[in-house]
């Protein structure tokens, strides 16, 4: 029932943003609904008490629990069949109709549901719609209703941000190690592509049956395509709770598997792969003919360096490997703590006391707080001065938001400018006003990043993935504010929030090769719960695929260097 009414959901939400595009402020407050939902239920359904709601406060506060009850009254999804057919009618004729289809005899409550139609479905709306004084040939509305239901299908299945597909990926990976299965991933998720093509698992047991543990796991699917290469097997699935194809291939021999879904094909050198229309049996020929057992015999043979599956597609990135090794690459081991983070002190969802905590788990040496101002103040005087916590580092900041001029809350608030003076650090954010001119977007940056204590500029673009497009502002303007940032001795941050993930990997790549230059950079979660801290990992690949290196990330500092080297500088 749980992933029925997660599916119903995310498919009500995708119909009122294909069919509904000046509803925007709806398909907003939708989607982030969605997000909201999907983290919960994947991570209940990742959980050791999988599938049951455990009410318990070991999992999930009071707050979250009424939410999550709110969700299953939610009214709109029990109209999903008026919807789905309205809409597709209104296509149809060209006009909207005002009929309740509820009463048709035909459950559909999901798009993969639309499959299932039939004569009986046809003959019954036909009649309903002559009854309610609607004309229209039977085998029109048969033909045309097929062919839009079908558009909708494909046109969702199809390639997906991040942050869509993260949480069916976890899900997967979580019960295939859950079953002790041997597996390797491989693909578009292992690069950490920007868009999504394919989550793809390569099981070393020629045993694993992956059409039984889908149906173990109670996920719908369908077979879209089965290969067999003598005794290996390649599945691809169309699941109804993932935009993208899943894709299981069985075979001890994973190697060659894993090399040719991570390189996709497209980014071997061309003498290494034919191109033609059996790419990946050209491969397998060509790989058996090599006699290559190790990836690193794969590189050897290459001539270059093991190179990081974020990097594949990094331009050039095979000469760069004939030299470099990639040590000095960014890793998570190195992050020394998460400057960007809030509690229950504004809009976030955890104590102080459970963030450092978790951050101790981390194995880090510091943690910076950054509520939102305005709700800080009233817990300033109590908190501000404490300093360390459970043998955790505490910084204090607060996000500022930036007004159109470039000013900030605590520019205008007399009790907020002498908090500042006590804070060790301000985080900058535009949080309004996100429609102004490429111009007035530079200046309100640039003014910023002139305030004594703004150590940080935050998701620079403001760009919500699948929600919100970045603000007005060229790769030439952010380029200078990366340029003035650098010559202030500040920070851009890389926003790990899946549906953040801002700035673009691309603009820190362009901005290298453009400039011949780096930029200061710091890795951030931007958490507002303790599972958001563990976006950590995501920030970094991020950074990796831009080709960050450690000495570049603020957050990799010790707790001596960061104290005196960055901080002393904002007295």
């Amino acid at each position: 029932m749980l992933l029925k009414f997660l599916e119903s959901f995310e498919d009500y939400v995708f119909v009122v943003s294909f069919f509904e595009k000046n509803e925007l402020g709806k398909i907003k407050y939708y989607k982030r609904k969605l997000s909201f939902l999907k983290s919960f239920v994947w991570e209940r359904l990742g959980s050791d008490d999988k599938k049951e709601i455990n009410y318990s406060e070991k999992f999930w506060d009071k707050n979250l629990i009424s939410k999550f009850e709110e969700f299953k009254k939610f009214r709109t999804i029990k109209k999903f069949k008026s919807k789905i057919i309205s809409y597709i009618l209104n296509e149809i004729l060209g006009f909207k109709i005002d009929i309740d289809f509820e009463k048709l005899n035909f459950d559909i409550s999901t798009l993969s549901d639309l499959k299932n139609i039939n004569h009986e479905f046809f003959i019954s709306l036909h009649d309903l719609l002559r009854k309610e004084g609607y004309y229209i040939s039977y085998h029109l509305l048969f033909e045309k209703f097929y062919q839009i239901a079908n558009f909708l299908i494909n046109f969702k299945y199809g390639k997906g941000f991040f942050y869509e597909v993260y949480g069916f990926y976890s899900f997967i990976k979580k019960e295939l190690r859950g079953r002790g299965v041997n597996f390797v991933e491989s693909g578009s998720v292992l690069r950490f592509d920007r868009i999504i093509e394919n989550i793809c698992f390569i099981v070393r047991e020629p045993n694993f049956c992956p059409v039984k543990f889908l149906q173990s796991i109670e996920v719908s699917f369908e077979i879209d395509r089965m290969i067999s290469i003598e005794k290996e097997k390649i599945f691809i699935f169309k699941t109804n709770l993932c935009k993208v194809p899943l894709i299981f291939v069985i075979s001890e021999d994973y190697l060659p598997y894993y090399v040719y879904f991570l390189f996709n094909g497209r980014y071997f050198p061309d003498n290494f792969i034919k191109h033609t229309n059996d790419e990946l049996e050209s491969f397998l020929s060509k790989w058996r003919e090599l006699k290559i057992y190790s990836l690193d015999s794969f590189f050897d043979y290459l001539g270059v360096n093991p190179i990081p599956p974020e990097l594949v597609d990094y331009p050039n990135i095979f000469e760069i490997a004939k030299q470099d090794d990639f040590q000095d690459l960014v890793n998570f081991e190195d992050i020394k703590g998460d400057l960007h983070v809030h509690t229950n002190f504004s809009d976030g969802r955890n104590t102080l006391e459970e963030i450092v905590k978790y951050c101790k788990k981390k194995g880090y040496e510091y943690v910076g707080i950054s509520d939102h101002v305005d709700y800080f103040l009233e817990r300033a005087e109590e908190y501000a001065n404490l300093r360390e916590l459970d043998g955790l580092r505490i910084f204090w900041a607060v996000e500022e938001n930036i007004d159109p001029n470039g000013d900030l809350f605590s520019d205008k608030n007399q009790q907020a400018m002498e908090l500042v003076k006590k804070l060790d650090y301000l985080n900058l954010s535009i949080h309004s006003d996100f429609k102004l001119s490429e111009e007035l977007n530079f200046r309100r940056l640039k003014n910023a990043l002139e305030k004594q204590k703004g150590l940080i500029l935050c998701h620079l673009t403001t760009r919500v993935l699948g929600i919100r497009d970045p603000i007005n502002l060229s790769n030439e303007k952010i380029f200078e504010i990366f340029d003035y940032a650098n010559s202030k001795g500040k920070f851009i941050e890389i926003n790990s929030h899946l549906d953040r993930l801002d700035i673009d990997y691309q603009l820190i790549i362009d901005y290298r090769l453009l400039k011949n230059r780096e930029i200061n950079i710091v890795i951030n979660t931007d958490a507002h719960s303790l599972e958001q801290l563990d976006y950590m990992e995501w920030g970094v690949k991020w950074a990796r695929k831009a080709f960050v290196k450690k000495n570049n990330v603020l957050n990799t500092k010790s707790l001596a260097i960061f104290l005196y080297s960055i901080l002393s500088k904002y007295p």
